[in-house]
């Protein structure tokens, strides 16, 4: 029997009520559910996170 693995995601909130990243569906769900223009996105490791929320938010404010 092969078990699948679950890996670990990051979730990165470029437009909600916080924008941050954080590492689960639970804690990203309620700061965009419900927020009209929300943006977020998964990724597969947090430093892949950080880089698109670092470019996210320099090209926003250039």
């Amino acid at each position: 029997t092969t078990k699948i693995m679950s890996r670990q995601k990051y979730y990165v909130v470029f437009e909600g009520l916080e924008q941050d990243i954080y590492d689960s569906w639970e804690g990203c769900q309620p700061l965009v559910y419900r927020y009209k223009g929300a943006l977020f996105r998964s990724f597969d490791s947090f430093e892949v996170a950080k880089y698109h929320m670092h470019e996210y938010v320099h090209n926003k404010y250039d």
